[in-house]
């Protein structure tokens, strides 16, 4: 049924949607005419492409739909967003009969076509899976997809699955790839071909609708009710019709015989043609105009700034003009920027680790963490506003170093003397947490580490908690000097002098380029980086304090188990670190510094870590010279009375403490060396040999890790320093707590690390990841005879029934008998 229509009294796009029968408002956009006319006897109107070959009256089906006429649902709505001809499939019909993507994307199927070029699937197996999973496709249809490669088919995909980035629109203006070596995705992850892992709405949102934006096509004013111009042609249309009635014969006698319908429809067709041709001369040059310059602007793409102008001569030619306009408009821009940059200053801030500030992609290069969030955690973490309230955090209120008078700083001396004679080095490091051996603290109370890479990667996704309120006492985590309130006013804040401290110590830039970054003075520089390492050094010795035998249990590696046949009595893997030292005026100072195998001056540091390399405060004492040699540095800094007697500690060829270990009642594992004339060691030493070898592995990650992460140490340290690196040195170890911990043998497919429970987590609250076990329920694995005799005596018990095995293990390790097994020794 043919609608009745006038087009020349038509005068918005709504009302000629409701003439035709209520179409869509954007189905008007899609209409594209031919210079066919339409297949109904005695009608003269240009058919529509798509339409059956009916004009826009006789038929309105030229556009796709979601629903039929009926209201049921469409075997083919590709296309039904009508977002523009050039995506429906009848564009450039019968010339190209275009093909589908292979996804199913409902937003990709609401796009339609592609004519300007598709892309394949990568068409081996591996990569295909990996694509299809990043373009989150269902398995059914990932599975048919994969048997139609097997079968020699290629599945085709859209560009609009590709980011803007990895594809281009090339001369021809069709896509085409971006070379590159590798690919990789928002998320960092590579690939070999460009990830389809592209939204097709950001596409829709970004590229279709930006271009289209207050814009009709055919319509120059932008105008929402403008009609389209092929309103015009059918108006035309309609009005050569009516002429053509008006002035034709009546039937009377003696006149010309009427044609056939047939050659009636014949005639028709050419005069149409003609006019067509004729009248539409000047919009058909327009028309191609704009494509014209469409093609160029894709052609020029590589060419930023280029604008291009086509102009109609006098002789019809067209005269194409190449300018750069708005790249004089952006040098003017950037002159006027230079101008500014010239008369102020412009300084880093630590909001330039956001996404979108200067250091955004480059947080991990100038931090010890890999992103803006986690820095911020870290911080709001130790700085503990929601425990001493706000405005009184100890970030927020840190002293410059230098107006700390000289008598805070012997008073924050002798604190930190008395903790290291009752609770560091000087004593058992482990009675420290005997309060809280018997119940492990909860995973909220630690940071955790969500995404990291095993063996180098930073921390992803970090949660912190605050730090303990108070002591018993009164006093606060920290000691009193760092307590005081600031002497003067901030010219930064608290999370900037932070980055200027970690681009001092994680990136090793000097204190007077790191002043010129960010507009202050070198002394203010020394000032945050001595109260910041003093800081750090301090709060997170109360975060990680000696383990507890029961914290070690916890979480054992099977691995170790499986080398030292089922005996859990490895406490401590120790090493030694020597770091380049400037060279010392006096001699007595030189010959102390300077070690027989770097051949240079160092300064030396004994570190200590447990099985999965996890150091913590007393672990790490302060340096010795580098001439003295490993047993004297286990003697001065007593590193060994942190170890329980009964368990062990492994060490190197070169650490000869079996005396003193045996003094402790300490076990010492070492490598045995090759006598002198021996040309080869025994079976049992050699396999001695490789068992520790293996399992030390983790406290040397651990120093490559500390050493990767901390660029000061690539160069030597001042003389004047050394106070300095004690600090920067165990702050740097502590850090590496935040990663996930070094677990051999975890998983034989070694799955990515992602999601696990970083070293801290795991050594002080209660978590475990694959690859560990909790041993304590079994005391034959880690007790000594009096304390396996001690266990079953309490398992005999009637009112322990009630009890499980790790209850009355827990009960055994709260007794001490480490302790009290010492003291026997010292009474020998």
């Amino acid at each position: 049924m043919k609608l009745d229509v006038d087009f020349k009294s038509i005068r918005s796009r709504s009302e000629l949607a409701t003439a035709l029968g209520g179409v869509p408002l954007a189905a008007l956009d899609v209409v594209m005419l031919t210079d066919d006319t339409c297949r109904c006897t005695g009608c003269f109107l240009p058919a529509v492409r798509g339409n059956h070959k009916y004009c826009i009256l006789h038929s309105q089906t030229w556009y796709p739909s979601l629903t039929d006429a009926k209201g049921k649902p469409s075997k083919n709505c590709r296309g039904h967003l009508l977002l523009g001809p050039e995506f429906m499939k009848s564009y450039n019909y019968p010339a190209e009969s275009p093909c589908s993507c292979c996804c199913d994307d409902k937003t990709c199927e609401g796009i339609g076509y592609c004519h300007t070029g598709m892309f394949s699937l990568p068409m081996d197996t591996e990569n295909a899976k990996k694509a299809m999973k990043a373009m989150r496709m269902h398995p059914d249809n990932q599975k048919n997809i994969l048997k139609r490669i097997e079968k020699g088919s290629t599945p085709r995909i859209a560009p609009w699955h590709i980011h803007p980035r990895d594809r281009r629109i090339g001369p021809d203006g069709r896509y085409r790839i971006v070379e590159r070596s590798v690919y990789k995705d928002e998320e960092k992850v590579e690939y070999s071909f460009p990830p389809p892992n592209y939204h097709p709405a950001d596409f829709v949102a970004y590229e279709v609708k930006s271009r289209t934006n207050g814009y009709r096509r055919g319509v120059d004013d932008g105008s929402d009710e403008a009609l389209p111009r092929w309103v015009k042609d059918m108006a035309k249309a309609q009005a050569r019709e009516a002429s053509s009635a008006s002035s034709a014969p009546s039937a009377s006698v003696g006149a010309a015989v009427t044609p056939s319908p047939k050659k009636s429809r014949k005639i028709s067709h050419v005069a149409a043609k003609k006019r067509r041709a004729d009248v539409n001369l000047d919009e058909d040059k327009d028309e191609q105009i704009r494509l014209l310059k469409a093609q160029l602007e894709s052609a020029l793409f590589e060419l930023e700034g280029v604008k291009v102008e086509l102009e109609i001569q006098k002789d019809k030619s067209l005269q194409i003009k190449l300018e750069r306009d708005q790249l004089r408009e952006e040098v003017e821009r950037l002159r006027g920027v230079l101008e500014e940059l010239k008369q102020a200053k412009v300084v880093l801030s630590f909001d330039d680790l956001k996404p979108e500030g200067a250091l955004g992609d480059y947080v991990k290069d100038f931090t010890f963490f890999d992103s803006y969030e986690t820095n911020v955690a870290f911080l709001d973490m130790i700085n503990a506003a929601d425990t001493l309230g706000e405005g009184n955090g100890l970030c927020e209120n840190l002293p410059r170093y230098s107006k700390v008078s000289w008598e805070e700083r012997q008073k924050c001396n002798k604190e930190l003397k008395k903790y290291r004679a009752g609770k560091g080095s000087g004593g058992n490091g482990c009675e420290e947490n005997k309060e809280n051996e018997a119940e492990p603290r909860t995973k909220d109370h630690l940071p955790t580490a969500d995404t990291v890479e095993e063996n180098d990667g930073e921390c992803d996704d970090t949660v912190f908690v605050p730090i303990d309120e108070a002591e018993e006492d009164g006093t606060t985590a920290i000691p009193s000097a760092f307590n005081a309130a600031p002497s003067s006013r901030r010219k930064v804040s608290y999370r900037t002098e932070w980055l200027v401290y970690c681009i001092y110590t994680h990136s090793g830039w000097t204190q007077r380029q790191i002043a010129a970054l960010f507009g202050i003075g070198p002394t203010l520089v020394s000032d945050i980086v001595y109260a910041w390492a003093n800081l750090l050094d301090q709060v997170l010795r109360r975060f990680f304090p000696a383990p507890t035998r029961s914290q070690m249990l916890r979480a054992y590696p099977v691995s170790v188990l499986r080398k030292f046949s089922s005996v859990a009595i490895i406490y401590m893997l120790l090493d030694a670190t020597e770091i380049r030292a400037d060279v010392a005026s006096m001699k007595n100072m030189n010959a102390a510094l300077f070690s027989a195998y770097k051949h240079s001056s160092t300064a030396k540091w004994l570190v200590g870590s447990d099985v999965i390399g996890t150091t913590w405060w007393d672990s790490i004492p302060d340096a010795s010279p580098g001439a003295a040699s490993d047993p004297v540095m286990v003697a001065i800094t007593r590193i060994l009375e942190q170890i329980p007697a009964g368990m062990a500690v492994e060490v190197d060829k070169g650490f000869i403490i079996d005396n003193a270990c045996a003094e402790l009642g300490i076990i010492c594992i070492r490598p045995v060396k090759k006598q002198k004339g021996q040309t080869q060691q025994s079976k049992a030493d050699t396999a001695l040999t490789q068992k520790v070898g293996k399992t030390r592995i983790p406290i040397e990650q651990a120093n490559g890790q500390m050493k990767r992460s901390t660029r000061y140490f690539n160069g030597s340290i001042p003389l004047l320093q050394l106070g300095l690196a004690n600090l920067i040195f165990r702050v740097s170890y502590l850090l590496q707590n935040f990663k996930v911990g070094f677990i051999q043998e975890r998983h034989p497919d070694g799955p990515p690390a992602v999601g696990r429970p970083s070293k801290a987590e795991i050594r002080w609250y209660g978590a475990t990841d694959e690859g560990l076990v909790d041993i304590r329920p079994d005391v034959a694995i880690w007790g000594t005879d009096k304390e396996i005799a001690r266990w079953k005596e309490l398992r005999n018990l009637e009112e322990n029934n009630d009890l499980t095995n790790t209850d009355i293990s827990e009960i055994v390790l709260a007794e001490d008998w480490p302790s009290k097994l010492r003291k026997e020794l010292e009474n020998l």
